[in-house]
């Protein structure tokens, strides 16, 4: 059996992750009602794979909290290394050009 102690500890914890949840919800709705482009979005995302490889693009999806955290979770998962994604306005994804590097290919002189 836990202990009282430990309990309110326990508790406190899940109350401030909680608080921590809404406020990351809070700064995501400002940023999607910021960046909205209809009833859409677009996000930015840049990421590295296991051989060295990286790249960038945009995507679009709903301009509504829970698509964007189903896409940025699914996103996530697939990572193969380090990555980064975030929502942009839709000028600069009108504006923007994707890339890619293969760094291993680089480094060995290719």
């Amino acid at each position: 059996m836990i202990d009282r102690k430990k309990m309110k500890r326990i508790v406190k914890r899940i109350l401030i992750d909680k608080r921590d949840w809404l406020a990351e919800r809070a700064k995501l709705v400002a940023e999607i009602e910021a960046n909205r482009d209809g009833d859409r979005v677009h996000i930015y995302e840049w990421s590295r794979d296991c051989d060295m490889c990286e790249g960038d693009s945009v995507t679009t999806c709903p301009a509504t909290v829970p698509a964007v955290i189903q896409w940025r979770d699914g996103w996530a998962s697939s990572l193969e290394g380090p990555g980064n994604c975030e929502i942009i306005s839709a000028q600069d994804a009108a504006e923007f050009v994707a890339s890619f590097r293969d760094r291993a290919a680089e480094a060995a002189g290719y």
